[in-house]
């Protein structure tokens, strides 16, 4: 560097090749000995710079430059700017230099100071993307991989590469363990455990990856990080009574609850203990807030909710106050009735963490800077309460529950620098905080106890004066083998009748059932499988890695599958292409966010719906992949789920998006009067949507809440202006497919696929319904068939979900 006719320059040396970015989007994986061997040269580049306190900060794939096979690491331009030019008021507003998906939890929080174990932590993460395909965190925002990075521990990376050698597995799961001690001291002693056969992690075990594992559900009272992992089912018991009333001398209950999705991102209990209100999504999707009575089979989902994360129920159980996980300005916080009214705005602003208190405050909390604050229930000045000891960051204040008559405030005091926390409280009246005791996610019972849990996994109840504000006696345990992750969450809620909800650290039971043959569930296993099930429920995984599968659709010959995957949004990803007799998917979009895809009726084309640019359209592709994706049509407004009539002539697409509050309208175009796009079906103040055209073109079946809950009909198609209208499902219904063959209509109905039979001719009829088989280990949706049926109606393309490690819930 130096300066020339008073110009300033720097000189870079010109690396001929390509970037290691470049390389993995090309290639997706690298063999384990490629992997290895770039880590390790990546390793000593870091090494050299640590010993010249040089922290890199921002290690990535597209920071990493390959010149014939080598690697160099570029950038270091942006660690020195920080360094020694950034000084403390880069950090002081909150900066974090780093790239979320490589990002260590310490940078993730704004730490002010960074050493050689945060591009340790970076440089792990991006060896376990070289070997599993994606980084071990990701989501649909910033945000939600931050909030994972913080919160979640990493899968294991033999849950999704069981070739990758132990002492290669150990290396990278201590190389992201949460805390800065728990990893290498050095970037050389990660790469000497990489290349030391005999290298074992003692600082991060793994768990026996052959254990089984449940898709189970998540909550937790004031659940500030949204996105921590988790699955489908439910293990509910009562507690009434019980160990959390000693002078009772009552049975304890427990049952398992299935609730629809994946509950990864909220969930509060009732004062009575009758019903939960839980947010459930895939871990990339859209989320949604779903109430479940105790006495009910089935969850009903609140309209309007998409997007929801957090709930709290208000103190009379009629209101509940939720977050609004949407691109700005629909980010905010919502109130919504139980009853299922229209959701309605209390504020815009981006505080994740909400519990409704006693006093109709809702008391609010931000996972990166810690503050507990709190505003009007029904809107209003935000009133800032405390802020936690922020000296390097070193303690934040998370998972809060207002005490009774609003005293005071219990919350976890999450110390960054050593995994243990504290109970704290803070009084309401004083403005005073203290630690209670060592534990973390405090829960008060009316009966007079705290809840809290050790990271060990035990709950312990201990008795509390809420006017003293402090214990009265010891703590006894309550229950063991809690979930307990890392910097303390624990889901944990008890309503004021005693009804205890908490998340074991194992699940029980097996993700698909005895009945699936060729898959044992992995823990730490976040993805999902494509399942081929016959009418009794029997399964057979293809062989394909797991993925965020989102929609399947078999051709009409049955020889080849377009699997949508979702990437980088929560509406859509790309869509691959595969034949069951080799099982090899290839990627069959390149541009957008590509999602619902259909074939046409004669296999020659492939539909679907593409967002790019702000839009949504309706675009195809020839099937054999020989041509372009080209758009059918482009109109103002959202189209989505496309079907074809049996000569290709005419079809019906979905118009409107739900998660942006648009009604749902179901419209046709036909190739004779292509500026024509009658409305076919929309109905005032309901949603029509999941429409799937019979094979011989002449119904239409479909989903609609006209009644206040989805149901599957039947009309005739193109209307025969007899207003003729069957409904098919006998209660809450969704997903209606028909059999290629004619002569039934499968749709789910009561957590169950279910088979219609029926005649088309001369008019409709159903004749007989029979359930075939649970689909609660397979993704379901209101909005879209996530499943197809085979030529021969006799089997089943299904999309099987997994849970991770450590997940499940019981009451």
């Amino acid at each position: 560097s130096g300066d020339a006719d008073s110009f300033l320059y720097y000189v870079m040396p010109f690396v001929e090749g390509e970037s290691l970015r470049e390389k993995l989007d090309r290639e997706k994986q690298l063999s384990i000995e490629e992997g290895v061997k770039l880590a390790i040269a990546v390793a000593s580049a870091l090494d050299h710079a640590h010993r010249h306190n040089v922290i890199h900060r921002d290690i990535k794939p597209a920071n990493v430059l390959l010149q014939d096979g080598q690697a160099t690491v570029a950038d270091f331009g942006i660690a020195l700017a920080v360094h020694q030019a950034g000084g403390t008021r880069l950090t002081e507003t909150g900066l974090s230099i780093g790239t979320p998906h490589y990002m260590s939890p310490e940078q993730a929080m704004g730490d002010r100071e960074l050493d050689a174990r945060s591009d340790v932590y970076s440089l792990g993460a991006m060896l376990y993307e070289m070997l599993a395909g994606d980084p071990p965190y990701t989501g649909s925002t910033a945000q939600a991989i931050v909030a994972k990075v913080i919160t979640e521990k990493a899968p294991s990376i033999t849950a999704v590469r069981d070739t990758v050698p132990p002492n290669v597995a150990s290396a990278i799961a201590q190389s992201l363990n949460k805390l800065p001690a728990d990893r290498f001291a050095s970037a050389a002693q990660f790469a000497q455990a990489l290349e030391n056969p005999a290298f074992r992690s003692t600082a991060s075990p793994q768990r026996d990856e052959a254990t089984p594992a449940a898709a189970t559900a998540k909550t937790a009272r004031l659940s500030w990080m949204p996105w921590a992992a988790a699955a489908a089912t439910l293990v509910v018991g009562l507690a009434v009574g019980g160990k959390l009333r000693p002078s009772v001398d009552e049975s304890v209950y427990r049952f398992t609850l299935r609730t629809e999705g994946f509950t990864n991102q909220g969930m509060d209990i009732a004062s009575d203990g009758s019903f939960i209100v839980y947010s459930a999504s895939d871990t990339l999707g859209v989320s949604r807030l779903f109430l479940r009575y105790f006495n009910e089979l089935e969850s009903r989902r609140l309209p309007g909710t998409e997007g929801g994360l957090s709930p709290s129920l208000s103190p009379d159980d009629q209101q509940i106050a939720y977050v609004m996980n949407r691109t700005s300005p629909t980010f905010g916080i919502y109130r919504v009735s139980v009853a299922g009214t229209p959701p309605v705005e209390i504020s815009p602003i981006e505080l994740l963490g909400i519990t409704w208190g006693s006093d109709d405050y809702l008391y609010l909390a931000d996972p990166v800077e810690g503050v507990t604050a709190r505003m009007p229930s029904a809107g209003g000045d935000i009133e800032l309460l405390v802020e936690p000891d922020t000296a390097a960051y070193s303690a934040t204040h998370l998972w809060h529950d207002v005490l009774p008559g609003a005293k005071g405030v219990v919350f976890s005091i999450v110390r960054t620098d050593e995994r243990l926390n504290d109970v704290g409280i803070l009084d309401l009246n004083t403005r005073e905080v203290r630690v209670l005791a060592r534990g973390t996610a405090p829960k008060y019972v009316l009966s007079g106890y705290l809840l809290y849990a050790s990271f060990e996994g035990t709950l312990f109840r201990r008795p509390f004066d809420v006017d003293r504000m402090e214990f009265t006696g010891p703590a006894e345990s309550v229950v063991s083998g809690l979930w307990v992750p890392g910097f303390g969450f624990a889901n944990v809620m008890v309503s004021e009748n005693g009804t205890l909800v908490y998340q074991p650290s194992v699940a029980t039971g097996t993700a698909f059932g005895r009945t699936l043959t060729g898959y044992a569930p992995d823990a730490g296993d976040f993805g999902r499988r494509i399942v081929l099930v016959d009418r009794n429920g029997t399964g057979r995984v293809l062989p394909l890695p797991r993925q965020a599968y989102n929609n399947v659709a078999v051709s009409p010959n049955g020889s080849r599958l377009v699997l949508e995957v979702l990437e980088g949004a929560a509406d859509g990803g790309h869509l691959l292409m595969m034949g069951f007799d080799d099982s090899i998917p290839g990627r069959f979009t390149s541009d957008g966010i590509d999602t619902y895809p259909v074939w046409t009726r004669d296999g020659t084309r492939v539909a679907f719906s593409r967002f790019a640019n702000n839009v949504r359209d309706l675009y195809w592709k020839p099937a054999d992949g020989s041509g372009r994706e080209e758009p059918i049509f482009q109109r103002d407004g959202a189209e989505f789920e496309i079907q074809f009539t049996p000569d290709d002539s005419l079809f019906i697409y979905r118009f409107g998006n739900a998660s942006l509050g648009d009604d749902l309208a179901i419209r046709y175009w036909d190739d004779r009067e292509p500026d024509e796009h009658p409305t076919f079906l929309d109905l005032p103040g309901a949603a029509e949507r999941a429409h799937k055209l019979s094979p011989d073109g002449r119904w239409l079946a479909y989903v609609s809440d006209k009644t206040g809950e989805d149901r599957v009909y039947v009309r005739p198609f193109p209307d025969d202006g007899s207003g003729a209208v069957y409904q098919v499902s006998t209660g809450v219904g969704t997903e209606p497919v028909w059999s290629p063959r004619g002569g039934e209509l499968f749709y789910k109905e009561r957590g169950a696929l279910t088979a219609a039979t029926v005649f088309t001719a001369p008019s409709f009829s159903v004749s007989e319904r029979r359930r075939l088989f649970s689909v609660s280990d397979y993704w379901n949706n209101q909005n879209h068939a996530r499943y197809d049926v085979m030529p021969d109606g006799q089997s089943f393309v299904m999309i099987g979900v997994t849970s991770s490690s450590g997940t499940g819930i019981e009451t």
